[in-house]
C-alpha cells in the first residue's frame, strides 16, 4: 500500500511541478511590435477588371488611402512598416463585381479577404490572435 501512496505523491508532484514551470514562461505574442521589427506589410488589391476600388488603411503611423481602376494583376496599394494594429477598408462601387485584398509580410501570405457578388466592401485587421476580416 505504501509504495502506492509514494507512487501517487510522486506523480502528483512531478504534474504540479510541469504545471508551475509551464507558468512560469509566458508565450510570446506573434503579433508584438517585437516580433514585427524590420518587417514589411505589403497590401494588393485585385479583382474585377476594370472596376473602381478605394481602400483606407491605418498602419500604426497614421492614416493611408489609395483609389483607382483595378488590372489584370494585383496592384499594390500599400507597402508600409509592419505593425501590431494595422487595419485596413477596401470598397467598390458596384456589388456585383469582386474586390479582393492580400496582405504579405515580409513576402509570406498572411490574409486574403474578399468582398464577393452582393457585398460593397471588406474590413481586415490583425488582432493579438492573428488576422481577420469582415466583407459588409
Amino acid at each position: 500500500m505504501k509504495s502506492i501512496l509514494s507512487r501517487f505523491r510522486a506523480l502528483s508532484l512531478a504534474l504540479v511541478a510541469a504545471a508551475l514551470a509551464g507558468c512560469a514562461t509566458e508565450p510570446s505574442k506573434p503579433d508584438s511590435s517585437a516580433s514585427l521589427a524590420g518587417k514589411r506589410l505589403v497590401v494588393k488589391v485585385s479583382g474585377s477588371r476594370g472596376m473602381q476600388y478605394s481602400c483606407a488603411g491605418d498602419f500604426g503611423s497614421g492614416g493611408k488611402s489609395a483609389a483607382g481602376v483595378l488590372l489584370p494583376n494585383p496592384i499594390v496599394v500599400f507597402d508600409v512598416p509592419a505593425t501590431p494594429n494595422a487595419r485596413c477598408d477596401a470598397s467598390k462601387p458596384d456589388s456585383d463585381r469582386i474586390l479582393m485584398l492580400d496582405f504579405y509580410e515580409d513576402g509570406e501570405l498572411k490574409l486574403h479577404a474578399d468582398a464577393p457578388p452582393g457585398k460593397f466592401g471588406v474590413r481586415a485587421r490583425r488582432t493579438p490572435s492573428g488576422w481577420t476580416s469582415d466583407p459588409y
